[in-house]
């Protein structure tokens, strides 16, 4: 017995209210993301402190809307969305524990050496790089699903060169019955229905009832 969809209220109010609350989480991550970023990074280098929240931040909120809202064509832009909002979410969950403890911990009064800004800068550029090359391949891959027929102008000149090229006809004949006559066919339709069988070296017709 086929059951039937009821629509109900929580049908669309329960996927309502979980997305305001990752929302909200990512809201709180990216502002945590920030004053890491601002207390580690110098004063002066504003780009490193943008990229930062937005390839830990802005990303994850991005994949995280794709995934709930789009409809994707291809299976493997679906998954590079995916592998980046991984990616994403990880880092900014990493940056927003390191901010709270150092915070909780520290009166962060003290000097960032320079291992640790170095490897930051590792870290921040490694991140960045890769979601941007995963969201250019989600999009190649969605935009050939979308368009699996391309015309190219070249496309034209190579059908009249291999119209003009004479084809090579291959010999021999396509089934086995081609070379028979009509008394050869008419044995072998009847071997093939099982109507003759050999009995003593000759061949016997059986009749079909």
């Amino acid at each position: 017995m086929a059951r039937t969809n009821r629509k109900t209220t929580g049908q669309w109010l329960i996927p309502v209210i979980f997305g305001l609350v990752y929302v909200c989480i990512l809201g709180v991550f990216a502002v945590q993301t920030y004053f890491l970023v601002d207390w580690l990074f110098p004063e002066q280098n504003y780009f490193m402190k943008i990229v930062t929240v937005f390839s830990f931040d802005g990303v994850a909120l991005l994949c995280a809307l794709a995934e709930a809202f789009y409809s994707f064509r291809s299976r493997r832009a679906h998954q590079k969305v995916r592998v980046a909002w991984g990616v994403s979410f990880v880092g900014s969950c990493l940056c927003t524990a390191v901010w709270m403890i150092l915070s909780a911990s520290t009166k962060m009064d003290f000097p960032v050496p320079g291992w640790v800004l170095d490897w930051s800068y590792v870290i921040v550029t490694a991140v960045f790089i890769t979601v941007i090359v995963l969201a250019t391949f989600a999009a190649m891959g969605e935009w050939r699903a979308l368009h699996p027929l391309l015309d190219y102008e070249d496309d034209e000149d190579e059908d009249l060169f291999d119209a003009s090229q004479p084809k090579a006809i291959a010999a021999g004949p396509s089934n086995k019955f081609e070379d028979m006559d009509t008394g050869e066919l008419a044995v072998a339709s009847l071997k093939s229905n099982g109507q003759i069988k050999k009995k003593g070296g000759q061949a016997v017709n059986t009749p079909t009832n």
